[in-house]
């Protein structure tokens, strides 16, 4: 038993210094086989002479992919099929992953389950907030999803198959609503899993409106209604007919309320109120339970679609 991580880059010189010492230093600490798959996107005369440095390490199996430019979840994809073990997971280079974190998912790998999901550090500026694992099953809400650091086994990834190359923030959470995955043996584990960094460059954290754009979709495809936001028209009726409907129909309720006619002015006034001074916010909120004022954040969480 060993365990395989997957890392894509891309024009992330500024990170690799401190991400090979971080591989470098947990590979020295663990009591058995890590393989880092390295999937370079595009790279640099810079990324390339970096990642020279880190195949000279001893402690350490090393596979470096070269590839043009696609999306993470298409190098995700990469890795995992050029990955030699079948305990697998994924190390972004600006993360910090853990030695407690890893051998307590490969101890749980090892036994019964299929798939776990850790605790983890939020880190954003000087502050740091710990969250449990994120993942349920049971439910679609994107606030459910897999966590940084979840791992799997290799059989569940081939019998739910391959991450969505189309998505480019949200297709790890797409990929874990699927029924097979929702069913798979789950252990969510105690132990801090390593610290996820928030800062300008990161894909998802709510500042790229593509992002729930995505969730949209991947929700639409399992049904789950009652999560959808509002989300730029234009952006989210291009982006459906470009590559959304390749995973289900959408029903004609639903696509009324996501481009149809009052769906810029509920996607204005809903991000007028989620910017709002928390105060504010609140306040609104609360007085819309009461029916005294109108919100469009409301009435986004509580919306009821009567046909579909």
């Amino acid at each position: 038993m060993a365990i395989s991580l997957i890392t894509s880059l891309y024009r992330s010189e500024k990170h690799l210094p401190q991400y090979i010492k971080r591989v470098q230093h947990v590979a020295s600490q663990l009591d058995f086989p890590l393989e880092i798959v390295i999937v370079a996107n595009d790279a640099t005369e810079a990324e390339r002479q970096h990642l020279m440095a880190l195949q000279q390490t001893e402690t350490l199996i090393i596979k470096v992919i070269y590839t043009e430019r696609e999306t993470l979840y298409a190098s995700w994809n990469r890795g995992i099929e050029a990955a030699q073990f079948d305990i697998l997971g994924s190390w972004n280079v600006d993360d910090i992953r853990s030695v407690e974190g890893l051998k307590a998912s490969y101890n749980a790998l090892e036994a019964d389950f299929n798939l776990v999901d850790l605790v983890y550090d939020l880190v954003q500026g000087h502050s740091i907030t710990r969250f449990n694992p994120p993942y349920r099953p049971d439910s679609l809400s994107p606030k459910t999803g897999l966590g940084t650091f979840f791992m799997m086994r290799r059989e569940l990834y081939t019998e739910a198959g391959a991450f969505n190359p189309l998505f480019t923030i949200t297709g790890d959470y797409e990929w874990s609503k699927r029924p097979i995955v929702r069913t798979a043996a789950y252990q969510p584990l105690s132990v801090v899993g390593g610290q996820f960094v928030l800062h300008d460059s990161n894909l998802s954290g709510g500042r790229n409106p593509m992002e729930w754009v995505e969730f949209n979709i991947a929700l639409i495809w399992q049904g789950g209604y009652e999560h959808l936001r509002p989300v730029d028209p234009d952006m989210m009726r291009e982006t459906w007919d470009s590559w959304g409907h390749t995973g289900g129909t959408i029903p004609d309720e639903i696509a009324g309320w996501l481009w149809g006619d009052g769906s810029h002015e509920r996607y204005e006034s809903y991000t007028r109120e989620r910017h709002a001074n928390p105060m504010l916010r609140r306040i609104r909120l609360a007085l819309a339970r009461h029916g005294i004022m109108q919100s469009a954040e409301w009435d986004a969480l509580h919306k009821l679609f009567k046909h579909v």
